[in-house]
């Protein structure tokens, strides 16, 4: 298997780009409740990490059987992987202009459930890095995956950590920053595919 850099670059900065929308749960949930103990800080995030890797794994999976069974589609990855990198990309952005500061009197429900559904709601769009991760091979792909959600993990602790230390604070430049890196990770895997 051979490595580069590029590699573990991508995969780190995707894992930092798909957690912005965990991160901002996580800063809500660690301003609101200021008494969590870190124990359930671990296993909240280790909550949303699972999601980021199940959703990322499959996306992976599916991607390689679809281009395996549908073998001219794949010289239509590195389009595909664009579409899909920009529109998770454009989402990012899109909550960004949206995004408002929440209240933090409001009262939230903080379990287990609360939390899966809101890793499903947060790591959904991991599905696309199958096709992202089409270039380096399933094995490496699902790898990259398991890098990604290592930093989703550490990505959701900081927000806990910050959310009850500091309160809700730049998390709109967060989606800034996670489309961004969508859309360069995209351009970059464009030009890779086509003219590499």
């Amino acid at each position: 298997m051979n490595f580069d850099v590029l590699f573990f670059v991508n995969s780190i900065l995707l894992g930092m780009a798909f957690s912005a929308n965990a991160f901002a749960f996580c800063l809500k949930h660690g301003n609101a409740y200021k008494e969590i103990s870190t124990k359930e800080t671990n296993l909240y995030s280790g909550i949303f990490a699972s999601m980021e890797l199940a959703f990322s794994f499959l996306g992976c999976i599916l991607a390689f059987i679809f281009l395996k069974v549908f073998p001219n589609f794949q010289s239509m990855v590195p389009g595909i992987s664009v579409i899909l990198l920009f529109y998770v990309g454009g989402k990012a952005f899109y909550s960004a202009y949206k995004w408002s500061e929440p209240d933090s009197e409001e009262s939230i429900t903080l379990n287990n459930k609360v939390i899966c559904l809101q890793g499903v709601a947060s790591f959904l769009d991991a599905i696309s890095v199958g096709f992202v991760f089409y270039y380096y091979g399933l094995a490496r792909g699902l790898l990259g995956c398991l890098i990604m959600t290592i930093f989703g993990f550490i990505i959701c602790k900081q927000g806990f950590f910050h959310g009850k230390h500091f309160g809700v604070f730049r998390t709109q430049r967060g989606y800034v920053y996670a489309g961004i890196i969508m859309v360069l990770v995209g351009i970059e895997l464009f030009i890779k595919g086509v003219f590499m």
